[in-house]
């Protein structure tokens, strides 16, 4: 759709300025919880920038990174971070403390290649815009990504 297309198509600047709106509103709300997390992040206090289970959910994240990046090839040198890469059953809420926040975010940090950089680029490559011809001309109704050959 060309820009002039898209100026003109006042279902879609309606609905997107209502989105917009709703979206700042959302921002708007959640100003002083934005600032605690971020002054507990500053501070060093993860634990109280996040909920137990939502930092659990988030190492493990981390440690599957490393897990994948490692392969057969050579593991961290972070000995927590070997053990965990090694460990059959994710974390969970009850295993977090504060030091192992530390330990496994700051050993991920030191650890993941530029393997892990090269895997966001080849996805990023399969993201697309969605346009739909209504009798119109096209209209831009959202984003999407390749699945599989031929499957949006």
């Amino acid at each position: 759709m060309m820009a002039a297309e898209m100026d003109n198509d006042t279902d879609f600047d309606a609905g997107l300025r209502e989105r917009a709106s709703e979206a700042a509103k959302r921002w708007r709300e959640r100003t002083e919880i934005r600032n605690q997390k971020a002054k507990a992040v500053e501070e060093g206090d993860a634990l109280a920038a996040d909920t137990p289970p939502r930092l659990a959910l988030r190492l493990n994240r981390l440690i599957e990174e490393v897990r994948k990046t490692t392969g057969e090839g050579r593991p961290p040198d972070n000995p927590i971070l070997q053990e965990l890469i090694k460990r059959p059953t994710p974390l969970a809420a009850e295993d977090i403390n504060e030091q192992l926040v530390q330990e496994v975010v700051l050993g991920v940090r030191n650890f993941l290649s530029v393997e892990f950089l090269a895997r966001g680029i080849q996805a990023s490559r399969r993201v697309g815009r969605i346009l739909i011809d209504a009798g119109q001309g096209l209209r831009a109704r959202g984003t999407g990504f390749l699945i599989g050959r031929g499957i949006f």
